[in-house]
Formats: C-alpha cells, structure tokens, sequence
C-alpha cells in the first residue's frame, strides 16, 4: 500500500495482515501480568452482558438517607425593610397593618420604622418650637 507521494508503506500503518483497528499498547492478558488468567466472572456460569458491574470498593456506603428524612420546610420570617418603610411612610396605620398581617421579621422592621419616625417628629417639633 503506497502512499500518494510513492515514499513506501506509511510507518503508522498496522503490518499487513494484522488488525487496523487493534491497539498498539499490550493486552492485559499477557504473560507478564498476573492477573491475566483471573476468572473475569467470579460467581461463576456464564457472563451475562445484562449484569450490572460489579460493586465499587472505594464507593461510600448507600443508604435511604434522602428517602426517610423529613421533607425541608422553609417558613419565610418576613422582611425587615418592608416592615420599616411601611410604618416610616404610613405612621400608625402602617404599623397597625404590618402588625396584624405581617411575620415577624417584618414587625421588627415596623416597630423600628415608626420609632424612627416618631422620634424624627419629635425632633422637628421641638426644633420648630425653639425656632418659632
């Protein structure tokens, strides 16, 4: 089999007659391995092509560990910020209503907001005395 530019059989080429689909490295299964005449089916009989491969030594154990635990269950606390601008904007009423429907988180924000700003009103109220 000469190449196009006649230089001879190419050097990668398989020697005739052998497999050109063959691997160049060596078999496992030479005499220099000491595995090579292990029984590939230790149970025994014929392979089966439908067994599943055989168990991994260094896999960690498995259990139901995902099956029988309690499913998660996130309960949302609320939000500070929305709680704070509601009763900082809408005063008392804001702070009525966030305290009635909202979670905790946003009852904090709310009682923060409406001190915030109360004391911001008392602070221009009595800057406003002075002043007038």
């Amino acid at each position: 089999m000469n190449e196009p530019n006649n230089q001879g059989p190419s050097p990668y080429a398989p020697p005739p007659g052998a497999n050109p689909y063959a691997s160049p490295y060596a078999n496992p299964t030479d005499a220099g391995n000491p595995y090579a005449n292990a029984n590939p089916n230790p149970s025994g009989g014929a392979d089966n092509p439908f067994a599943s491969p055989p168990a991994n030594p260094y896999a960690p154990p498995v259990d139901n560990a995902y099956t029988d635990a309690e499913p998660l269950s996130f309960e949302d606390p609320g939000n500070f910020w929305l709680g704070f601008l509601a009763a900082f904007f809408f005063a008392l009423l804001g702070l009525i209503i966030v305290w009635i429907r909202g979670k905790p988180e946003s009852k904090r924000g709310a009682a923060w907001g409406f001190g915030i700003r109360f004391g911001l009103g008392l602070l221009v109220g009595l800057a406003g005395a002075l002043a007038g």
